[in-house]
């Protein structure tokens, strides 16, 4: 084995010592946003056929008011569709249908909470459309809709994949300005980061620190 193959091997070795290292290392980085108890509830028959003959009655009456400006009922459809997407799920979804639908969940009100944008943020994160996640978690914020300690950790990981430390870290220290306690994914996503980079040190030094915070709060 050459000299920068077995480099490269100890660090990938030692990569993964780190990440064991931590109290609970999730085997994937991104984790479904925990929906609220009213979300998780299914609608019963009684609703599901309200939606039903809403949209059969909408769709005869639309065709009468086309061209004339008027909408009808178009804020609850479109809040009825963003939360069927996102409930169907985001597999390999592709950018032009993931902008359509975050542009479909800012006008829609009220406005979608930051789970909701979450989930879609994960989904895109998934197929490695790490920039499209990045630009539009600041859509989200300029709409005045703050990040929360899950949408925060996306942004780190995001960061951490296009070998974007710096910024990685900035995130990081405005989860701490903003009062959220970091969790084994953020400290784990930016272990893993800096090992991308080669900074083994750095992680190592990293582990060493969250060592000695959890011997302090015991």
């Amino acid at each position: 084995m050459l000299p920068s193959q077995s480099k490269l091997a100890s660090n990938a070795s030692l990569a993964t010592y780190l990440l064991l290292s931590l109290s609970r290392c999730s085997s994937e980085f991104l984790l479904e946003p925990k929906a609220s108890s009213s979300e998780e509830e299914e609608e019963d028959d009684d609703t599901k056929n309200m939606y039903s003959s809403y949209r059969k009655a909408f769709a005869l009456v639309q065709p009468r008011f086309s061209g004339t400006g008027t909408s009808i009922g178009s804020s609850s459809d479109r809040n009825f569709s963003y939360k069927e997407k996102l409930r169907s799920g985001l597999v390999d979804i592709k950018k032009d249908d993931a902008v359509a639908l975050f542009q479909s969940m800012i006008q829609s009100r009220p406005l979608p909470t930051v789970v909701d944008f979450s989930r879609l943020f994960s989904g895109i994160a998934r197929t490695k459309q790490y920039d499209l996640v990045l630009s539009l978690c600041k859509q989200m914020e300029s709409n005045g809709i703050a990040h929360d300690n899950y949408s925060l950790n996306i942004m780190i990981n995001c960061f951490c994949r296009r070998r974007k430390l710096g910024f990685a870290f900035s995130v990081f220290g405005k989860m701490l300005k903003l009062g959220y306690e970091p969790t084994t994914v953020t400290f784990s996503t930016l272990i893993n980061g800096l090992c991308l980079e080669g900074r083994v040190s750095e992680a190592v030094e990293l582990v060493d620190r969250i060592g000695c915070s959890k011997s302090h709060h015991t």
